[in-house]
């Protein structure tokens, strides 16, 4: 094999590898998130220098449905000038997502659509609920999967941390 040959099929490899990761704490997450109710697009970096909440549900998950109350109760209690969720509805079709809309009319978390799954897609979404925490200067803060009540108060602690580093 020539060293040309070798070389290009190392980039690949290495772009094919770069492509398949994961976003991680510390990188910058993909921008796009979907679609609100009225079918404007929505941008996580329209919310840069806010504590972004990021997490993807379906209807059909039980601790995704636990867990959207919880983010309603935090973005309510730290208000939108601090902290901003954004939950991604995943892989369901547009009635599922209109039937949710009128659930949660009350709430001031923005439930997204991702009609395509360009934002799952991008966040390599795998397991429901999954939840990405992005502090006031665009980056993973923190990543998690799952969702538990014991968790409640380590998320809360995570929030406050990130909220109180950008007052410094």
């Amino acid at each position: 094999m020539s060293i040309l040959r070798f070389f290009i099929m190392c980039c690949f490899v290495a772009a094919a590898t770069a492509v398949s990761a994961s976003p991680e704490v510390g990188d910058v997450p993909p921008d796009y998130l979907g679609r609100d109710e009225n079918g404007e697009k929505i941008y996580l970096s329209e919310h840069k220098g806010k504590v972004v909440i990021v997490t993807f549900w379906a209807t059909w998950c039980p601790p995704c449905l636990k867990e959207l109350p919880v983010l309603e109760g935090i973005q309510r209690q730290a208000g939108h000038d601090h902290v901003k969720v954004i939950a991604v509805n995943y892989r369901q079709g547009r009635s599922a997502y209109r039937q949710i809309i009128k659930k949660t009319e009350d709430f001031e978390i923005t439930i997204a659509y991702d009609p395509r799954d360009r934002a799952s897609n991008k966040y390599k979404i795998k397991a429901l609920p999954n939840m990405f925490i992005i502090d006031r200067q665009g980056k993973i803060a923190a990543h998690h999967v799952g969702y538990s009540e014991n968790s409640i108060e380590g998320l809360v602690a995570e929030i406050n941390r990130l909220l109180m580093e950008g007052q410094s």
